[in-house]
């Protein structure tokens, strides 16, 4: 785990999967209509999960240091 941590730091790796919310809605509405009415809720729902996961990135850092 430490050699990830360490190459994601010095990459300065950002996670950001909300800006793929709007490709996926676009690309995919024709078949699943539901993405366009949830758009607002997929998208707050993955920024929740990124910030719970840089959390955990940053216990499991500071865990290793």
């Amino acid at each position: 785990m430490q050699p990830l941590l360490n190459l994601v730091s010095r990459l300065n790796f950002v996670v950001n999967e909300c800006r793929l919310v709007n490709v996926v809605v676009k690309v995919m509405s024709d078949v699943f209509p539901e993405l366009k009415r949830n758009e607002e809720h997929i998208r707050e729902t993955i920024a929740a999960e990124e910030a719970s996961f840089g959390k955990t990135l940053l216990k499991v850092r500071m865990g290793f240091v």
